[in-house]
């Protein structure tokens, strides 16, 4: 029961919140782990931060490396990595001291591939308002079930986020990378891709994983054109990848890629983004097989609820 652990951590202009996140790692009541601080090209002192506990702690290791986002800086980590048990946690968030402790136990127990947990959402910008998130009651789940609730929602099943899981390394050569060309659902692609190649889930009900909501959040920023894209693409990769699976994984993920081309699509038409909206015309809508009487009705009720939207707004003068 003494496993070692890699946990990589991608570190960009985090100079704020690092140390209490790297203080949360070197501070479990579990000890033999490797934390490997992946520097994405940092312009402020997160760099000088992350060599500063490497020469403190034998356990860390820092990358230096040019900016080239949060996917190449996972798959960076991921490349020297030595561990029987594969972790990754944002620079600004924490875990909570007896989470590795019980994960490892966990693992021992019951034999599992990947241990899902909950999470305490604090939210900053509203004075550190909180709230628990648990993916289910604790145990043995169907692995099904729990990557149709991932495609269909944002948490349920314990979301597309890579922060609240950890993984038993079978075998290095087969964990998937990060796609470099996504900056928007990356994470949830590469979350399937995982469950893919394993069998056994364990969902944990008790949260050990504080997620804080800060007004730099990549997640809360909004949507552009481009972002748009790499939602289209991420959603269209996990068509694919589910696609032999089971039939109502096929179905649900066709459903969500057609919803986002919708969604996509109301945009351009809203940016007066013509380049946008030819690329949708006629390209995407038709690759998939699905039911199109549930995609004719949630159209006809996107445009009752914009056009509610927009009425309601004129009348008060809004627009």
């Amino acid at each position: 029961m003494d496993g070692l652990i890699s946990i990589i951590m991608p570190v960009y202009n985090a100079e704020k919140y690092l140390p209490n996140t790297i203080e949360s790692l070197l501070n479990q009541t579990y000890h033999n782990l490797e934390l490997i601080l992946v520097d994405d090209g940092s312009t402020d002192k997160s760099g000088r931060i992350c060599d500063e506990y490497a020469n403190k702690d034998k356990r860390v290791t820092v990358i230096h490396k040019e900016n080239s986002g949060v996917s190449s800086a996972r798959n960076a980590g991921m490349n020297i990595m030595q561990g029987e048990y594969l972790y990754f946690i944002d620079s600004d968030d924490e875990l909570h001291s007896d989470a590795l402790q019980n994960f490892v136990y966990t693992f021992s127990q019951y034999d599992t591939d990947v241990i899902i947990f909950g999470w305490n959402v604090i939210d900053i910008t509203k004075g550190t308002k909180k709230r628990s998130v648990s993916p289910g009651k604790s145990g043995i789940a169907d692995k099904n079930h729990i990557m149709d609730e991932i495609i269909c929602y944002d948490e349920q099943g314990g979301g597309g986020y890579p922060w609240n899981k950890i993984w038993r390394v079978r075998n290095k050569k087969d964990i998937p990378r990060f796609r470099l060309d996504l900056f928007a659902y990356e994470d949830k692609l590469w979350v399937l891709e995982m469950l893919c190649c394993y069998s056994k889930i364990w969902l944990e009900g008790k949260e050990y994983y504080n997620y804080f909501v800060r007004n730099t959040s990549l997640s809360h920023k909004k949507y552009t054109a481009d972002t748009w894209r790499s939602v289209l693409l991420a959603h269209y990769r996990i068509c694919e990848i589910v696609r032999d699976l089971d039939e109502n994984l096929c179905r649900h993920s066709d459903l969500k890629y057609q919803t986002a081309v919708s969604n996509a699509l109301f945009y351009g038409v809203i940016h007066s983004d013509k380049e946008l909206i030819k690329e949708l015309k006629g390209n995407t809508l038709i690759r998939l097989k699905w039911n199109q009487s549930d995609y004719v009705s949630y159209i006809k009720n996107k445009f009752i609820r914009i056009w509610k939207h927009f009425s309601t707004d004129m009348m008060e003068g809004k627009l």
